[in-house]
């Protein structure tokens, strides 16, 4: 009974019906198999608090610990909110200038640190802060390159850190994007790996949450 007024409702033959479900079947299994592996996809993404703020926020504001970076956009909030806007603005280049950059699309932390740190040093810690860095493609190449990975870096559209600070402690997420659709996770799960390493060699402790 429920075959015919599936058919009914969907405004085809009956007999076509053995024909389309096999591919009504298939087209439910990859829909199921998205949904469910979406929590996974999300607790596979790196997510840890630091355990040392101070060392942590001198590291990142006055040493060139992540200097090689990418900056996407940094935000302070204290008195009033500071916004930073990491692209590059390729009219006030020549083209030598450009050549000699890291990335054309946006700047380097290392070039951006000094005036974030303008604005949160003081005698009142910011109320907050957020910065989000992106690995370069040079760096994305080497580390596909050190991982044996075969995803072409075209395909890559950003490995990012998101770093934000709430005004009681430090958060470090990490997402990596694709140009293309896929259910693979390998990405995701080495750039995790490269972040845990990087933090440990530069002396940085976190707890996961």
């Amino acid at each position: 009974m429920w075959v015919g007024v599936v058919c009914q409702q969907l405004h085809f033959p009956p007999l076509l019906f053995p024909l389309l479900f096999p591919s009504f079947l298939l087209y439910f299994y990859i829909v199921i198999n998205f949904i469910t592996s979406a929590p996974n996809r999300r607790i596979l993404m790196l997510d840890i608090t630091i355990t040392e703020t101070r060392d942590f926020v001198k590291k990142l504001l006055m040493e060139n610990t992540f200097d090689h970076f990418l900056t996407m956009e940094a935000f302070v909030r204290s008195g009033i909110t500071y916004s930073f806007d990491g692209r590059i603005n390729k009219d006030f280049y020549d083209k030598e200038e450009l050549e000699a950059m890291a990335s054309t699309s946006y700047t380097t932390w290392e070039n951006l640190r000094t005036h974030v740190y303008n604005v949160i040093r003081g005698k009142k810690l910011p109320l907050s802060f957020k910065i989000v860095l992106v690995l370069s493609q040079s760096d994305i190449m080497d580390m596909l390159e050190k991982n044996h990975l075969t995803i072409p870096v075209s395909d890559v559209a950003n490995l990012t850190l998101n770093i934000y600070y709430d005004g009681m402690s430090i958060q470090l997420t990490s997402m990596a994007t694709q140009n293309i659709f896929t259910m693979d996770k390998t990405l995701e799960l080495v750039w995790d790996a490269e972040i845990r390493e990087f933090l440990k060699k530069a002396g940085i402790y976190f707890t996961d949450n």
